[in-house]
């Protein structure tokens, strides 16, 4: 069980918005080693909707290089710590480098001695997660002093910064001039959604690749129409749900001796990833109606991505509205 759940920490679902971003990261990196200067990309992806994989797979595609001699980091990830300052960002980048005296010195020679490891570690990728935070609603003084210090990097260096956010993060890179002018490309990782036929077609994707990529003996049909539904239904399009049910679903499956996912072990699994709302509503009873779970107090409350409907409980073959 350890070893499969090892491999799923690992998987990588190429879904159509996912691929592109890792296209473009590519084509930016090679644009950074023939021109020498910076190139900033923003991604949009709202919670739970893929960040972390797909950082998890630009890791696999430029990992670090350990000789000897020293070790060459091909990507390094940071967050925006919660108290924005430049001493701070200083701090969380050094972390991110690995620098084991990063909680040591003051803003300006912590930056200095970044982008000296930044350049000595060959990095190509600098992925800042969380760009929302950077407190765009507080004074111009803090953002200005924010986009300088990013400004100061850009300037000083020679990569590819990937910023990843929420919607809130384009208010951030418009809100800042130093930022916008450097963060010029912006890409949209949405929520998977059924309501038009290419929607459609590439959650059945998905399904169909998440299938094939489960460490199991047997294949578990995620992508038959009735199954396909639940599982839009009990996850709402967001990926982090998908992966979490589907994980525990497996886990459930292996347990009892099967090599493959059954509808009993989704349900099962259901209440996993909803807590106790699930007695609300749980899509793979039998007395389920298709609905979106957004009533008070539902999982997904307040949520309008998933608004498709199918009406007889009975028929679990039935076609979603």
């Amino acid at each position: 069980m350890e070893e499969r759940f090892r491999f799923m920490k690992t998987l990588w679902i190429a879904a159509p918005a996912h691929a592109a971003v890792v296209k473009a990261v590519a084509e930016k990196v090679r644009y950074v080693q023939l021109t020498d200067e910076c190139e900033g990309l923003l991604v949009i992806c709202g919670s739970g909707g893929g960040k972390t994989s797909l950082c998890r797979e630009l890791k696999r595609r430029y990992p670090d290089d350990t000789t000897d001699e020293r070790t060459l980091r091909r990507m390094v990830t940071m967050r925006i710590p919660k108290v924005c300052t430049r001493a701070r960002l200083a701090k969380e980048l050094l972390f991110g480098l690995g620098d084991g005296a990063f909680n040591f010195g003051n803003a300006e020679d912590n930056l200095t001695r970044a982008i000296g490891l930044l350049r000595a570690s060959g990095v190509k990728i600098l992925a800042v997660d969380n760009f929302q935070d950077i407190p765009e609603r507080r004074s111009t003084g803090s953002v200005r002093i924010v986009g300088n210090w990013f400004r100061d990097l850009f300037d000083a260096t020679a990569l590819v910064f990937l910023a990843l956010g929420t919607e809130q993060a384009k208010k951030v890179r418009f809100s800042n001039d130093q930022v916008r002018r450097r963060v010029v490309t912006q890409m949209h990782i949405p929520y998977f959604s059924v309501t038009q036929d290419q929607d459609l077609m590439e959650w059945m994707f998905v399904l169909k690749e998440l299938d094939r990529e489960l460490p199991l003996a047997e294949d578990s049909r995620l992508r038959e129409p009735q199954v396909a539904a639940l599982l839009y239904f009990a996850c709402n399009g967001i990926f982090d749900y998908l992966c979490k049910l589907v994980k525990r679903a497996m886990m459930l499956a292996v347990e009892r001796g099967s090599e493959r996912i059954e509808i009993g072990d989704l349900e099962a699994a259901f209440p996993f990833i909803a807590g106790d709302v699930a007695e609300l509503g749980n899509p793979f009873e039998a007395k389920f109606k298709g609905r979106a779970l957004d009533r008070a107090d539902e999982l997904f409350h307040r949520m309008e991505n998933c608004v498709v409907q199918y009406d007889d409980a009975e028929d679990r073959h039935g076609q979603a509205k």
